[in-house]
């Protein structure tokens, strides 16, 4: 069973990953190191898993309800975590390719931060205007 906070909990666990990533990947030497590879991994699985059940759990009982701006703030979240899954599953392709240059190298790097603001900016939505406002609006929180 999966409830509010578990969900706040998991949004923190997945912005502190991607902190820990940030760290290593100022470092160029650790590039081609498989841990790094390791960690973008675990970052996508824990994205996927919760953005996925997000969709099924969350989402639908949020736009049931007659509360237009919680409506809206789920269907933000809901858009933007498409358009998260894409990006996070195209970095990680692309941390993947043994064949990188180093122009190649260039664009992934911006593209890493790209996805770690974007990632940042989804969890700080959800946790502190969507969740708070479920709290507010919904008498209990959907479980998984």
């Amino acid at each position: 069973m999966y409830e509010l906070d578990e969900y706040v909990r998991r949004n923190r666990e997945i912005t502190d990953l991607c902190q820990v990533l940030e760290a290593l990947i100022e470092k160029k030497a650790l590039w081609n190191n498989p841990i790094v590879n390791e960690l973008i991994d675990l970052l996508n699985d824990k994205i996927n898993t919760q953005l996925i059940r997000e969709d099924t759990t969350l989402f639908p009982t949020m736009l049931e309800n007659n509360d237009q701006a919680l409506n809206r703030l789920a269907g933000l979240s809901q858009n933007h975590s498409a358009q998260l899954l894409k990006l996070c599953s195209s970095n990680r392709a692309r941390w993947h390719n043994p064949q990188r240059s180093a122009s190649s190298d260039q664009a992934l790097e911006r593209e890493t931060w790209h996805m770690f603001d974007e990632i940042r900016k989804h969890m700080e939505l959800e946790s502190n205007k969507l969740f708070p406002r479920m709290r507010e609006q919904l008498p209990t929180s959907p479980a998984a």
